[in-house]
């Protein structure tokens, strides 16, 4: 994460809501298959294509409901579990590293943003904020990745350890 930038709380029941959901898609493309490899494979390509949607859908969600007061409520801190710049920077795939990197900044965004102050909702600069990473998020996908990988690189690939299994059972 980049250095001391967020700090894990916010006041904001939406963003805790919307950022946990994108920590989980984060963990969920640094352990998929791909991270191992110099492609992403369909089955990865498809979800990193529907978490995307489901965080649109989230903020969409959170933005049409109407804006709740609170006032017995607010400021009520909620800690939320953020994902670390190190677990993305151990990835070999550079793809999967740059659209874990790229969501990890847009968790800081909205960490760090006017509406986290806010008991709820999204102020109309941090929602075009959002949109405007979510589509440079899927451009990025339909523009590079679909288009460039896979790449062959016989001679740079390994580069980094393998990534472990992500968790198992009960």
């Amino acid at each position: 994460m980049p250095t001391g930038t967020t700090s894990g709380v916010t006041l904001n029941m939406d963003i805790a809501g919307l950022v946990t959901r994108m920590h989980r898609f984060i963990d969920e493309a640094l352990k998929c298959q791909s991270a191992n490899a110099a492609a992403v494979m369909e089955y990865d390509y498809t979800r990193l294509e529907s978490y995307l949607a489901a965080a649109i859908n989230y903020k969409n969600w959170l933005t049409a409901v109407p804006q709740l007061d609170c006032p017995e409520s607010h400021p009520l801190q909620l800690s939320v579990s953020l994902p670390q710049m190190d677990d993305v920077e151990a990835v070999e795939n550079e793809s999967i590293k740059d659209w874990a990197r790229l969501m990890l900044i847009a968790i800081t965004e909205l960490m760090n943003s006017q509406s986290s102050r806010m008991s709820s909702g999204l102020v109309s600069h941090d929602q075009m904020r959002f949109d405007a990473f979510m589509t440079k998020l899927n451009n990025f996908l339909t523009e590079y990745v679909q288009v460039t990988l896979p790449l062959d690189l016989p001679e740079s690939i390994p580069q980094a350890p393998g990534v472990t299994p992500g968790r198992t059972g009960i």
